[in-house]
This record gives structure tokens, C-alpha cells and sequence, in this order.
């Protein structure tokens, strides 16, 4: 097999983030969206990996702590999620994705889910599968502690 072409990274970086953005725009043509990109990011981290302190979730959503606190302000205030003391430490926060917040979640995945099988549609299902497998392959490298089982 010969060598990974140094312009691929490049390409590959150009192609996944059109491919994100136009996944983004389409999601905001589907839907009147009130959620800034950090709000709906942070939501969906709280309702895959909550309760979770503030800190960590300005972690997840790689932010700073002071724009996690604004963006739980924000989702707080449409009832998408809601904090409660640590038993433990009185200073601290966890966040929790409130019922609202976690239908919220489920329905813009539902229309992800449909955006992607309109567009597989058109594509060979063994493109699909091999593309499904490198997708995996790295996003396990990439952002190992998005996985579910890492808390």
C-alpha cells in the first residue's frame, strides 16, 4: 500500500467541514432554531453525558467556563436545562437536560437522521458502510472523550 498523500489531511479537512456546515444549514432550514451552535452543543453533551459540572462541560464543548455559565443561563431560561447544588461541594453546579431539553435533543437528531437518509439515498451501500467505518476509526482518534461510556 503506499503512503497517505500529504494533501489529504487538507482535502479531508475542506470536505468534513462542508460537509458539517451544510449539515448545520439544513438543520437551521428545518427548524426556527433559538440555540446559538455552543447552546446546542452544550445541550446535547448535558442530555448524552449529564448530570455534569460546569467545568466539565466547558471542557466538553472546549469554552471557557464563563461562556458555559452563560450558555446553562440561556438554556435555563427556554427550560432546556436546570442546575442543582453538589451534595458534595456547595460551591459547585451539575447541570441536567430537563424533559424539554432531551426532546429537544431527539428531535433534531430525528431530522438529522432523515437529512442522511435522504442524502444515502443516492449512494452505493458499501461506499456507505466503508465510509460509516472510517468515520468511526476517526472519531475514536479524534475526540476519544465524546464517546458514551466516558463520564
Amino acid at each position: 500500500m503506499s503512503a497517505t498523500p500529504p494533501d489529504s489531511a487538507a482535502a479531508l479537512a475542506e470536505v468534513v467541514e462542508r460537509f458539517v456546515f451544510g449539515l448545520v444549514r439544513s438543520q437551521a432550514a428545518q427548524e426556527a432554531n433559538l440555540l446559538t451552535s455552543t447552546q446546542t452543543v452544550a445541550l446535547a453533551e448535558v442530555a448524552d453525558f449529564g448530570p455534569l459540572r460546569l467545568g466539565a462541560l466547558a471542557g466538553r464543548v472546549s469554552t471557557t467556563d464563563a461562556t458555559a455559565t452563560r450558555t446553562v443561563d440561556a438554556l435555563e431560561a427556554y427550560g432546556l436545562a436546570r442546575r442543582t447544588q453538589d451534595p458534595a461541594d456547595r460551591r459547585a453546579a451539575f447541570v441536567t437536560a430537563t424533559e424539554a431539553g432531551r426532546r429537544g435533543v431527539a428531535r433534531r437528531r430525528a431530522q438529522l437522521v432523515e437529512t442522511l437518509e435522504q442524502a444515502l439515498r443516492e449512494v452505493d451501500p458499501r461506499d456507505a458502510r466503508c465510509f460509516f467505518g472510517l468515520l468511526e476509526q476517526l472519531e475514536r482518534r479524534v475526540a476519544p472523550h465524546h464517546h458514551r461510556d466516558s463520564r
